[in-house]
């Protein structure tokens, strides 16, 4: 371990600030905020632990993450037809798509291509989660790491969210430890399960 990788965990405070910022904080735009946030994020996460993240492009891990993506997606999809009766859990859905509004689809297409999702799963996978491997089972890492990235999204005051946060983060941290700490699987599910979310396929 090197000694940066040292202060990995203590950057949790960091990350949590910073989402309390992106979504309570009315300065700026949220697509700029959470932009904003993300590259810090990435930052953090390249100096703390850069020289220990894989990235090993293949068929095979690009299909996992395309497979995997469109798999959420449809989990999801199938949850909101299931409920969409339940007027509190569509008005929960209905204000994370009001945050579409702000900026063209197009923009919003290309901020989650970068930085959001790559900065999202490098800091989370990548540098916490693979930190949790060295101090406990694999399956506990991935659970501790995905309640993690759930709890930090409780300033959004969306439950359903957070749910969404919790069930993503077990899928791409499962195939991060699958994968052998290989972050392309999860970047590719990351990247396109949110682009059918926000721009190609809403749910709500």
């Amino acid at each position: 371990m090197t000694h940066a990788e040292r202060y990995a965990l203590a950057s949790l405070p960091v990350a949590f600030f910073l989402w309390y910022v992106t979504f309570q904080v009315n300065a700026l735009s949220f697509w700029e905020r959470i932009s904003l946030s993300t590259v810090i994020l990435l930052f953090v996460s390249l100096s703390l632990g850069r020289s220990g993240m894989r990235l090993k492009p293949s068929g095979r891990t690009l299909a996992i993450g395309v497979l995997s993506s469109i798999l959420l997606y449809l989990f999801f999809w199938s949850g909101f037809q299931v409920l969409k009766g339940n007027s509190t859990f569509v008005q929960q859905v209905s204000s994370v798509y009001i945050l579409r509004s702000s900026e063209p689809s197009y923009l919003i297409f290309l901020l989650l291509i970068f930085p959001i999702g790559p900065a999202e799963e490098t800091y989370w996978r990548g540098l916490i989660q693979r930190e949790l491997q060295r101090k406990m089972s694999g399956r506990a890492a991935i659970i501790v790491t995905s309640a993690l990235y759930s709890l930090i999204h409780l300033p959004t005051l969306n439950p359903s969210l957070i749910f969404v946060a919790l069930v993503g983060g077990l899928v791409w941290g499962y195939l991060f430890r699958r994968y052998n700490n290989d972050l392309l699987p999860c970047l590719v599910s990351h990247i396109l399960f949110d682009e059918l979310v926000f721009v190609a396929l809403p749910i709500g």
